[in-house]
């Protein structure tokens, strides 16, 4: 609506962070309406899912069931998300090689919700256990490739989470106090799990990327895929990756494991 021009723009200037990215996308979608008719064809008869199931397989346990994910290409951000069926923005990530390596991380999340417990029950530490260890080991498909690209063509998002990656064991030092104080003031669980929650930048994402790639790297990638199916024993083996590193990597104090052994036993069942 031309007349409303103007009450774009303002919103626009407005929106900040999480929420700058959707009005552009969608002016976006607007403009390339016949590009992603041609793109939506091409899709329904491009055969990509086999390779994207390969990439995703490589970082899970071998599977019994022949279920594959389904995809639903939508518009609604620069993103992707991988509920059942997996949701791919049509205009996000068209390279081919990006765009194999995102459908291979969402199937991951896809195959990892049904090998795993729900953790939806409690609270936010839950969350953050749950969502530093799910996308770490996911990204471990598509982010080596993003940390190799030329600083200058990295997008604001991609410098974003670099930047975290970058301030990770000040994040996971924070995380630690935090759960130190949990195992030791259970009565105030709730308020510290809200700031634990805070705490963790995007999601978990380059947080867990990193204690992903400290276990790979000290103790191998058959150990990392071990802890797939529980993201209590992934804080467990970060915590025996990191000694290894010789105080390159912080360590989770006696408290931390405490607090995670504890926590485990009541919801990993």
């Amino acid at each position: 609506m031309p007349s409303m021009k103007a009450d774009l723009e303002a919103q626009m200037k407005k929106d900040t962070g999480f929420w700058a990215q959707f009005l552009p996308h969608y002016l976006r979608a607007k403009a390339m309406h016949k590009e992603m008719e041609q793109r939506a064809a091409t899709l329904r008869t491009l055969d990509f899912t086999a390779e994207a199931f390969q990439r995703a397989q490589a970082f899970l346990p071998k599977l019994r069931s022949g279920d594959r994910p389904s995809i639903a290409f939508v518009v609604f951000a620069p993103d992707a998300r991988g509920y059942d069926p997996v949701v791919i923005d049509i205009l996000f990530k068209n390279q081919r090689e990006e765009f194999l390596d995102l459908v291979a991380h969402e199937f991951h999340h896809w195959y990892r919700a049904r090998m795993a417990p729900d953790l939806t029950r409690d609270q936010d530490i839950l969350w953050v256990i749950e969502q530093t260890q799910l996308e770490g080991i996911a990204d471990l498909i598509n982010i080596p490739a993003q940390m190799r690209k030329p600083a200058e063509s990295l997008s604001a998002s991609e410098k974003r989470y670099l930047d975290f990656y970058r301030k990770s064991p000040e994040i996971l030092r924070t995380m630690d106090a935090l759960l130190a104080d949990m195992q030791e003031d259970p009565g105030n669980r709730r308020e510290l799990g809200i700031k634990l929650k805070a705490s963790v930048p995007l999601s978990g994402h380059p947080t867990g990327f990193h204690m992903a790639e400290t276990i790979v790297a000290e103790l191998g990638k058959d150990a990392l895929i071990s802890t797939v199916s529980n993201p209590f024993a992934f804080f467990a083996l970060y915590h025996e990756a990191a000694k290894k590193k010789a105080g390159e990597a912080p360590l989770l104090s006696e408290k931390s494991l405490a607090l995670l052994g504890s926590l485990e036993k009541r919801y990993k069942d």
